[in-house]
């Protein structure tokens, strides 16, 4: 019978610390009996590696896609490599929408100043109420168009649903993903 601890201790009065996998500790304690002796342990060396044949199955596995299609731009890890859950892995190509919102932060400003002028000019009676509304609709659906692109560059950096190790990588920089 044998039984390996887990705990670290530096007098090694006790067995040490396995490994980060805790398949192999470094000491074992034996128990043995005779008939004229009691339960007797006695500290022995054990190899820190054992060799076998077998699979291994991981407790959760998925294989990670993104909601939107794109050229891959930058991949963030290597196979094998351990990350944490919400970790960057892959991002596509964002180019087209980062000009997008820089065109509707342009349209924005522009639409800002009227919505500004219109709520001036109401308080003078010079516009109707009609047309301010209509500038204050414009300015806020050009920020919600904002929101939209941007949420839509959110989508385009793959990450990691939950901590663990990476598999095989099976994409390359430029590669498009649907």
């Amino acid at each position: 019978c044998s039984a390996a601890s887990s705990g670290a201790n530096p007098d090694h009065s006790r067995p040490s610390a396995s490994d980060s996998t805790g398949m192999h500790a470094r000491w074992v304690w034996w128990v043995t009996k005779t008939r004229q002796q009691r339960d007797q342990a006695t500290r022995q060396q054990w190899d820190s590696e054992i060799t076998a044949t077998g699979t291994f199955a991981p407790v959760r596995g998925v294989e990670v896609t993104g909601e939107l299609g794109g050229t891959i731009e930058e991949i963030f890890f290597t196979a094998g490599q351990y990350v944490r859950q919400g970790a960057p892995l892959v991002r596509l190509d964002t180019s087209t929408e980062r000009a997008q919102v820089a065109r509707l932060q342009a349209q924005l400003r522009q639409a800002s100043a009227a919505a500004a002028r219109a709520l001036r000019l109401i308080e003078r009676g010079a516009i109707a109420q009609a047309e301010v509304e209509q500038t204050v609709a414009e300015r806020d659906a050009l920020a919600a168009q904002i929101s939209e692109v941007r949420a839509v560059i959110g989508k385009k950096t793959i990450r990691a649903p939950f901590s663990g190790q990476l598999g095989i990588r099976l994409v390359e920089r430029g590669q498009f993903l649907s």
